[in-house]
């Protein structure tokens, strides 16, 4: 235990923290958030003291640290030498509790003194002036210490709220649970979520299972809290879908003007909360959205959050402290005539259209750009192929021309198929009924959503089969498979077209984007494609969650919603990004190998099917077959023939007449 005295005390807790993330180049950044986070907390009134030591392990990762530095800050944490050794104690104690051996804590120093020589060694190594480690011997060097860290993560994570629990000052009271022994109602057992759960100012809301309590500031309530412990899955918060946010805000903005017309909310309670939706319309409450998007519950904490986020902020601008909800309440006033098995889907349809426009314009001026290249290659003939064989002669502008025409079909097909979103279930509340709405709140509630977004919507014609049927999330994710599909296809295409320089086709060139290997010198790949082929596969996969995730809904709801929302928007995001990648990236500086075009056109036998009309089946055959033994080029072999019309060997000699249907008259 001697080396884990007082200058431990402080960097020991910090290095745990960001060591959690291990050596990815982003590692650092969320890590320090986080342990600036707990040191707040554990040590307030030495706030700046902290953000110092901070500073000092940010310094330690760039090479130019002084380890006395953060000695003589963790002395000074603690009112003496005593304090800043007892809160080592506690750390000890810490891991002890979490089931660690009473040597782990040694061990675990050992290990994160390891892990600092490590990415010492890894920054002398690295040539990258972004510090990004490719070399193979850096990824042995990290395999060999790997085994090592992976040994202790588990330690480390079960003792990452004991820290909290050890060392955290409880509000109030200025001790911690070492000497005091009251609980938090939520409890964070996994680090990778926000500490926003321990902030030192709380408050307390309740909920029917007991006290909550939030962080003062925090605008979302009890239902947020609960599912932010109870759904620490994918890291991926519901606020990263900002078009799903916006649309929450929409429905709930349309929802209190339906409420207000027909008298259900005074006009303070409506203009505040109307004012609250256009902030998240706005984009300017995201970031109180940290509820997991895989989620139990059919999108019932999403709701919730938006209906907390709501109701307190519209509180705030009325100029009420956040949590008096006697005043404007989640549920009694931003929820009211709703459910979530309404409001949920609805906001899900419209951030699905949403989305689509914009992936709309992506495929558009993607193809647009396959006409422009189109046009740049003018008359450059080349080799069709089908089969990975010799087919018939072609234009290189053919080819292009092809990939637009085929993305602009679908750019039709979405557009038309966009239509089964506009059909919605608001206003059927629970399972279809209606139960605690008014019946004119749907026709009303429909049509102010109509009003504010611009998008002409309709009330399903069965509102009980609307709330369970998601065949249309279904045939939509189907539709962006479709594009999916056709993407991958031409950057198969383009991957093939372009292969070499010297071995492959080599009858395009695409822009060289990065050097494509850590051994082979002047190798350059076609990464562009690549990564759009990738794109396309997972797309492919979320159809098929989505598809599963319909099939598993029963009777009047289907509980599986949230996965099949994530699918699709992150579906169109994934697209829109890879036609704009691959569009700038890759189509707009694709060039022609115009000779090499020529020569694989020249040497095969493709002419020989044009020939076929004029000279029979047959005799085309025999040419082709004479081609491929002797080596030549077949205008070389016809031109020997005497049993070929001087007609036909001119015709020969410029292929680009075979590169559309003939005239009758031919």
């Amino acid at each position: 235990m001697e080396e884990l005295t007082n200058e431990y005390a402080v960097d020991l807790l910090a290095f745990r923290l960001a060591c959690l993330d291990g050596l990815a180049p982003s590692w650092w950044r969320p890590a320090a958030h986080r342990a600036e986070r707990l040191a707040a907390l554990a040590f307030p009134s030495t706030a700046s003291e902290w953000r110092r030591s901070l500073a000092a392990l940010d310094r330690l990762m760039n090479e130019s640290f002084d380890y006395s530095e953060l000695r003589s800050l963790a002395t000074r944490m603690g009112a003496s030498k005593r304090q800043a050794a007892g809160n080592a104690q506690v750390l000890v104690h810490m891991l002890k509790r979490a089931g660690a051996d009473p040597g782990e804590a040694d061990s675990a120093l050992a290990t994160m003194k390891v892990l600092r020589d490590l990415r010492r060694t890894l920054r002398h190594r690295a040539n990258d002036p972004n510090r990004v480690f490719v070399t193979e011997q850096i990824l042995h060097d990290f395999a060999s210490y790997e085994r090592h860290f992976r040994a202790m993560a588990a330690e480390v994570v079960k003792a990452f709220d004991l820290v909290v629990d050890y060392l955290v000052p409880l509000p109030g009271t200025g001790g911690s649970k070492a000497t005091n022994t009251r609980q938090y109602s939520v409890k964070i057992e996994d680090p990778h979520v926000t500490l926003c759960a321990r902030n030192a100012k709380m408050r307390t809301e309740r909920d029917f299972l007991g006290n909550v309590e939030v962080p003062e500031d925090a605008y979302y309530g009890a239902h947020t809290a609960r599912a932010m412990v109870n759904f620490p899955i994918s890291g991926f918060a519901i606020g990263k879908l900002p078009e799903l946010v916006k649309s929450l805000g929409f429905v709930k903005k349309a929802a209190a003007l339906a409420n207000h017309r027909l008298g259900d909310l005074t006009n303070e309670q409506a203009k505040y909360i109307c004012n609250a939706c256009d902030d998240l319309i706005a984009g300017r409450l995201h970031d109180h959205f940290p509820v997991d998007v895989y989620q139990g519950g059919a999108g019932t904490s999403t709701n919730m959050n938006a209906n907390e986020v709501i109701a307190n902020r519209a509180l705030e601008l009325w100029g009420y402290p956040l949590g008096s909800y006697d005043r404007i309440h989640p549920n009694n006033d931003v929820n009211l005539s709703q459910s979530t098995n309404d409001v949920y889907p609805t906001a899900v349809r419209l951030s699905i259209l949403r989305c689509q426009a914009t992936l709309e314009i992506a495929l558009g001026e993607l193809a647009a750009a396959f006409e422009e290249r189109a046009s740049s290659f003018g008359p450059i003939m080349k080799l069709g192929r089908t089969q990975l064989q010799d087919a018939v002669p072609m234009t290189l502008a053919q080819e292009f021309t092809a990939f637009a025409s085929t993305i602009y079909e679908d750019v039709a097909r979405l557009r038309g198929i966009s239509a089964i979103m506009r059909e919605i279930n608001l206003g059927g509340t629970a399972i279809g009924t209606g139960i605690n709405a008014s019946r004119e709140y749907q026709r009303i509630v429909v049509e102010e959503l109509s009003k504010l977004t611009g998008i002409a919507f309709i009330a399903a014609a069965d509102l009980i089969e609307a709330c369970w049927d998601t065949g249309a999330f279904v045939l939509y994710s189907g539709m962006l498979k479709r594009t999916a599909t056709k993407l991958s296809k031409i950057c198969n295409d383009l991957r093939l077209l372009s292969s070499g320089p010297r071995g492959g086709l080599n009858e395009i060139n695409l822009p060289s984007m990065q050097p494509g290997s850590s051994i082979m010198p002047g190798k350059v790949n076609p990464v562009i494609p690549e990564v759009v082929n990738q794109i396309a596969f997972q797309v492919i996969g979320h159809d098929l969650t989505v598809t599963m995730a319909s099939e598993a809904g029963q009777l009047q709801l289907n509980a599986m919603e949230p996965v099949i929302t994530f699918c699709v928007l992150q579906s169109l995001q994934l697209l829109t990004s890879a036609c704009d990648v691959l569009r700038n990236k890759c189509v707009s500086g694709i060039t022609a190998n115009a000779k090499n075009c020529t020569v694989h056109l020249e040497v095969s036998t493709a002419v020989a099917t044009a020939l076929t009309p004029s000279i029979g089946y047959e005799r085309a055959a025999s040419i082709a077959k004479e081609v491929l033994h002797s080596g030549r080029n077949i205008r070389d072999v016809i031109a020997e023939r005497d049993d070929i019309s001087e007609d036909i060997k001119l015709m020969v000699a410029d292929a680009r007449a075979f590169t559309e249907p003939a005239s009758r008259g031919h």
